[in-house]
C-alpha cells in the first residue's frame, strides 16, 4: 500500500488536482497521520519542510501558503502532544517512554 494511499486511511480513490488542501480540507487524523508518517520516512525532517513533504505525499508537487498554513497547527500539536520530538534541528518520532 502507498504512503498516500495509508495516509488517507487506506481509501485508493485518486486524488484529484482540484481537491487541494485550502478547497476541500482533509480530516484532522488524515493530517496528523500524514504528517506522522514523513517524519517516520524520513528518519527526521527540519519542521519548516513538514507541509511540503505532506502535500508531496498527497500527491500535490506545488504548495501554497494555504496549504502550509492547513497542515501547520497539526504538525505543532504532534510536537505539544509528544508524538513528536525535536533532536536537534530535526523533527524526529518521539519513543514510547517519552509519551508517557
Amino acid at each position: 500500500m502507498s504512503l498516500a494511499i495509508e495516509a488517507a486511511g487506506g481509501n485508493r480513490e485518486m486524488l484529484a488536482e482540484d481537491q487541494v488542501l485550502e478547497k476541500k480540507p482533509r480530516e484532522p487524523e488524515e493530517l496528523r497521520r500524514a504528517i506522522l508518517i514523513v517524519v517516520q520516512e524520513s528518519y527526521g525532517i527540519v519542521p519548516a519542510e513538514v507541509p511540503n513533504a505532506v502535500c508531496r505525499l498527497f500527491g500535490f508537487s506545488r504548495v501554497t501558503d494555504e496549504m502550509s498554513a492547513a497542515v501547520e497547527p497539526y504538525r505543532d500539536a504532534l510536537l505539544r502532544e509528544g508524538s513528536l520530538a525535536l533532536q536537534g534541528v530535526n523533527l524526529v518520532l518521539a519513543s514510547p517512554d517519552a509519551r508517557r
